[in-house]
């Protein structure tokens, strides 16, 4: 079976260590995948439920760390 097109994309970021941004599009759902020296260090979706914690990431007003002592206090949702 042969890897979608999205899937070796991110292979390829991936293995290239690349840092950026991926956006992805299927109809109306919309998806940008933060890159981070070949990692996915963020994800933001154009439908859905976002909490309040996870906007506060997205805005750069907690880090990463923050956002999780909030899921494992319970507070992340």
């Amino acid at each position: 079976m042969r890897a979608s097109p999205l899937a070796e994309v991110l292979y390829r970021a991936h293995k290239e260590k690349a840092t950026g941004y991926v956006r992805v599009q299927h109809g109306e759902r919309r998806a940008i995948l933060a890159m981070k020296d070949g990692d996915v260090v963020g994800v933001e979706v154009g439908f859905g439920y976002q909490s309040v914690a996870q906007a506060l990431l997205q805005a750069e007003r907690i880090d990463p760390g923050q956002f999780d002592a909030l899921w494992a206090r319970g507070e992340g949702g």
